[in-house]
């Protein structure tokens, strides 16, 4: 009796500590959800239009990050093995 009470009690203080992660885990969650908020919300305050930035980034990798490349291995700049 004495040896099943003492796997329970581990098994008590296991879950205990799961409970604990648990919880953590989902403050960090919480705390991104917010912080994601106040970004979207601080964007839309300040004018910016998010859809209209990210087609500019996405033509910006597309267009001139390959040149940049292009040009840096024409002038054996850019390592080819990193």
């Amino acid at each position: 009796a004495e040896e099943s009470e003492i796997m329970l009690c581990d098994s008590v203080i296991a879950l205990k500590k799961q409970t604990e992660e648990a919880k953590k885990q989902m403050q960090a969650i919480t705390d991104e959800m917010e912080a994601k908020k106040q970004k979207e919300k601080a964007q839309q305050y300040i004018g910016l239009d998010m859809a209209v930035e990210r087609q500019a980034k996405e033509k910006f990798l597309n267009t001139v990050v390959p040149e940049w490349i292009k040009e840096a291995k024409a002038n054996k700049r850019l390592a080819e093995k990193i």
